[in-house]
């Protein structure tokens, strides 16, 4: 089965990059044969070795589309989620789970609360990975939603909204 992920800028609807991947069945095993990924202007290299998910393929195949299937719902007439991952790829995805500032402050706050052992708790309330939870609050200092620590550090504080770096342009 091939995989299209492919994300289109929301002011021009050009493809912005894409991944076009294939995944077969070897051995009774899926697994991914071929991974082509590209960008219109360029791969950001940094960025995709910090936020692409090679399995993200194998979650659509092993996860999504049967759910898609046993669903009644024809998977080639589905727009696939290109982002959040391995979340997105189970059927009734809540769109809250998406990203948005509101979300990520949600989960620094919590986050501050709990302290040390925080991504095991969170990720049981979230039926996500721990990993996923560490990969949220890494997001929440990104964008300065969460101000940042010294490595190996946990804590900080959560900025303003008035105070963040693209507070403006909102």
């Amino acid at each position: 089965m091939a995989i299209d992920l492919i994300a289109k800028d929301e002011r021009s609807g050009q493809d912005r990059w894409s991944v076009v991947a294939v995944v077969d069945v070897v051995a009774s095993t899926l697994v991914v044969t071929k991974v082509e990924v590209s960008a219109t202007l360029g791969l950001e290299v940094d960025r995709l070795q910090e936020s692409f998910r090679w399995r993200t393929p194998l979650d659509v195949v092993s996860q999504l589309v049967p759910s898609l299937m046993a669903a009644g719902i024809d998977p080639y007439e589905v727009s696939l989620p290109v982002g959040d991952y391995p979340e997105s790829a189970r059927l009734g995805y809540s769109a809250r789970r998406h990203l948005t500032d509101e979300f990520l402050e949600e989960v620094a706050r919590r986050y501050l609360a709990l302290g040390r052992g925080y991504a095991s708790t969170l990720a049981r309330d979230y039926g996500v990975s721990p990993r996923t939870v560490v990969n949220w609050i890494e997001k929440c200092r990104a964008r300065g939603i969460l101000t940042r620590v010294p490595s190996g550090s946990i804590g900080g504080q959560i900025v303003p909204r008035e105070d963040r770096p693209d507070s403006a342009a909102t």
